[in-house]
């Protein structure tokens, strides 16, 4: 499954992991699904691991389209929303760089961090966990 996620309670972060294939729909149903479970909160950071991503649908419309249904789940007004990406060299560093670009300087309480490193993120996150398996287990 190219698409999944873990909402964990300490710390206060929304695991999602996209791998292999991605279509971009299977973003908006993650998005979905994980803004709907009980143990999701306002104001919880998010980490996307794309460390396993090979490539991803290339359809601006439909990314414009998951974007608009990004705010409405983080309405402006709302709780500050720490995304960090990880993303190695290639099609994932591209996906996330276009995410990235495409929230700054907008009014919204999403702030969007890319890094290459996974010490990097979880460091940016506030997390001493020496690595993401060990922040998972």
């Amino acid at each position: 499954m190219p698409a999944t996620y873990k909402i964990l309670s300490e710390p206060d972060l929304v695991y999602i992991r996209f791998s292999g294939d991605l279509a971009i729909d299977e973003i908006s149903e993650s998005l979905s699904t994980f803004a709907e479970d009980s143990s999701y909160r306002e104001g919880m950071s998010h980490y996307f691991d794309l460390s396993d991503l090979t490539s991803y649908e290339q359809d601006q419309t439909k990314i414009m389209a998951w974007q608009a249904q990004v705010a409405d789940v983080y309405p402006i007004g709302g709780k500050e929303h720490l995304m960090v990406f990880c993303a190695p060299e290639g099609p994932a560093l591209d996906l996330a760089t276009q995410i990235r670009k495409s929230w700054d300087g907008g009014h919204h309480p999403i702030v969007l961090r890319v890094f290459t490193d996974q010490q990097q993120a979880l460091k940016v996150l506030g997390l001493t966990h020496p690595t993401l398996q060990a922040l998972l287990s």
